[in-house]
């Protein structure tokens, strides 16, 4: 896992409006920092993510039935990969393919 120091930027900024739902018996909670960056080449990159300023992903339990939306963003690599985020570390969460950047 490469971790950023604080005031490292990574080549580009992508953002994106999320709904996440609860589904399960047990709570969880949603924050915009429950995400990484994994790159086709394996390496993966934590301590990434931004505020969007307007409209962030609420840090809130949600219980069955409930959800959150909001937008997350987080700075990646010119290579192309995957953006996870997951709720909680041992629960499932979602995948966002990255293409690499253009030229």
């Amino acid at each position: 896992m490469q971790w950023l120091r604080s005031g490292d930027e990574l080549p580009r900024r992508a953002k994106f409006w999320v709904r996440v739902r609860s589904v399960g018996a047990a709570p969880f909670a949603t924050n915009s920092l429950h995400g990484h960056f994994e790159a086709n080449d394996g390496r993966v990159y934590d301590n990434t993510a931004y505020f969007c300023n307007t409209g962030d992903l609420p840090d809130k339990s949600l219980r069955k039935g409930q959800y959150a939306e909001g937008c997350i963003s987080y700075d990646l690599p010119d290579e192309g990969g995957r953006l996870v985020f997951s709720p909680e570390p041992d629960l499932p969460g979602f995948s966002i393919k990255i293409p690499a950047a253009k030229p």
